[in-house]
Order: C-alpha cells, then structure tokens, then sequence
C-alpha cells in the first residue's frame, strides 16, 4: 500500500507535489465499499492515482479490482456524478467499452460520506499506458493519438440520443474558474 508521506499528486505544472487532500487510506476504502454490495470484501488497496482535484485508489476484492473515487463535495456532487454515470451506461448501451459503474444497495451510482462523493468502477481491461502521466503531455506515439482521434469520433457517434439537460456550472466539469482563482474552492 502507498504511504502517506510518500504518495504525491501531479501540481499545476510538471511536478509532483503534496496532494491536497490526503490518499484514500484502507479504512475509508472499507467503509466506502461496505455501500457498493457487489463490489466484495476488500484484500488490498494497490495503486494511488497522482490526479489533482480527487483521491483514487485501486482497490482489490473478493470480486476483482475496482477504482474507487473520492471528490469533495465542493467539486463533484453526487449528482453531478449520476449524471455523468448516466452517460457511460448510454455508451456502454451503444456498444463502447467502458468500465462498469458499480451501484450502491440503494441503486445509486455514488455515495456521500461526510464532506466526501465517493463512485466505484470496475478495473478496465488492458493495460493503463497513461495513468501515472500528467493528463496535458502529449500522447506517447502518432499512433496513440491516431487511436485516440478515432475513440473520440466514436464516442461522438455514440453519444447521439443521449438528451440531458445542460449541465450546471461547476468546477472541472463545465467551467475554467479553478485555473485563475487564487483558491480553487
């Protein structure tokens, strides 16, 4: 399991630094799991994901791997995320691959606890070439970005029928104000 001390987050810029908000320790990972039925008893926690904003974690059951979430509340509500769940079963509907979202015992694709949102995914199949990578460095090949240029295309053409309502202004999702500000919250 990552430590504390040395788990480290992508910064603003090309460096790692303190996360903000602390990893997602094996405590918090049972009693977030202890809501999604389906996902088992937990074995271990074995990867912290570097992403600012959030706290990730994959974690290891009696039923497979799972990508469990964090966001505060101030910037991912429960939801906000239903409806971005809504969109990946639309998708998943429409024949693309995506990660499973796991449902709570209530049904709900996401859980609050305390100041917390909490989701809970089904590990993706394959191998993650970008997951440690800062999200705004260039792809690792011409056929990389090739691949990804014609996911997105896809991934347009799979959209189509999807009708939600526009989404509310928030941060990361639909609006540019944690950039400038002097504190993004």
């Amino acid at each position: 399991m990552a430590s504390q001390l040395k788990h480290l987050v992508h910064g603003m810029g090309t460096t790692l630094e303190a996360p903000t908000w602390p990893a997602i320790a094996a405590d918090e990972a049972q009693a977030a799991l202890a809501h999604f039925p389906a996902a088992g008893r937990m074995t271990g926690l074995h990867w912290h994901s570097p992403r600012p904003f959030s706290a990730a974690t994959l974690v290891h059951t009696t039923n497979g791997a799972f990508l469990l979430k964090r966001h505060h509340h101030l910037v991912r509500t429960i939801e906000g995320l239903a409806e971005e769940h809504a969109y990946i079963v639309h998708l998943a509907g429409a024949g693309v691959s995506v990660p499973e979202v796991m449902a709570t015992a209530q049904g709900a694709s996401a859980v609050a606890i305390g100041p917390w949102s909490y989701e809970l995914h089904r590990q993706a199949p394959g191998e993650d070439l970008y997951r440690d990578r800062l999200s705004w460095t260039s792809f690792l090949s011409l056929d990389h970005a090739h691949a990804a240029g014609v996911a997105l295309a896809e991934l347009h053409v799979a959209a189509r029928g999807f009708d939600a309502p526009v989404r509310r202004r928030q941060p990361l999702v639909s609006s540019f104000t944690i950039l400038p500000a002097a504190d993004p919250l």
